[in-house]
């Protein structure tokens, strides 16, 4: 009903409520800041999910629990693209940089974070650091499809626009064999396609 202050309310009593699960408090922390970005307060939200990351970060014994802890890590990369998206730019990539300085960081949160820091030096038209932080994201052995997607496609992209046009096929074809995603796998070959064209 657009009644921000009540529904503030009654999730600050949830996120208070020792008879809640963790992740039921954590849910109800993330539904108090996104009222935030519902009402167009986007710098606010950025500023609550900061909030939530570091109220997360004394709960060691709920970060025990790998659901919370993975909770956690999605948590953190939010914040990131949060802070990014209003021009916290610096505050972003100190988040980005605690992410991959956390030795209990999985691979896949840490892929992500060299994927928003690439994407980051892109915008600052740092194209070299852009793809080695892109380089760096796809080094991990197991990644999801959806952070494979988005440093292989940001790489093999740059490498296009560049004009390197054998390196943004052979990106292409390495994450294509890595892909289980039928729809990116036909994406990748389509473009590897109109590459060899181009290459004659």
């Amino acid at each position: 009903k657009r009644s921000f202050n009540k529904a503030r309310n009654y999730y600050r009593k949830a996120m208070a409520s020792k008879s809640l699960r963790p992740l039921e408090r954590i849910d109800a922390f993330k539904r108090y800041a996104m009222t935030f970005k519902l009402e167009r307060q986007k710098k606010k939200y950025s500023w609550k999910m900061e909030g939530l990351s570091k109220w997360l970060r004394k709960k060691k014994e709920w970060l025990k629990d790998p659901k919370v802890k993975e909770e956690y890590e999605d948590i953190r990369i939010l914040t990131a693209r949060a802070q990014w998206t209003v021009n916290y730019r610096s505050r972003a990539e100190k988040t980005l940089e605690r992410i991959i300085a956390d030795p209990t960081s999985s691979a896949n949160t840490w892929s992500h974070a060299y994927w928003l820091l690439g994407k980051i030096s892109v915008e600052k038209k740092k194209l070299e650091e852009a793809k080695e932080f892109f380089k760096t994201g796809l080094s991990q052995d197991v990644l999801s499809n959806d952070v494979l997607e988005k440093l292989s496609w940001s790489l093999g992209w740059a490498y296009y626009l560049e004009g390197d046009l054998k390196k943004a096929k052979d990106t292409f074809f390495v994450s294509e064999k890595r892909s289980n995603d039928t729809s990116f796998k036909r994406k990748l070959r389509f473009w590897q396609a109109k590459i060899l064209k181009k290459l004659g």
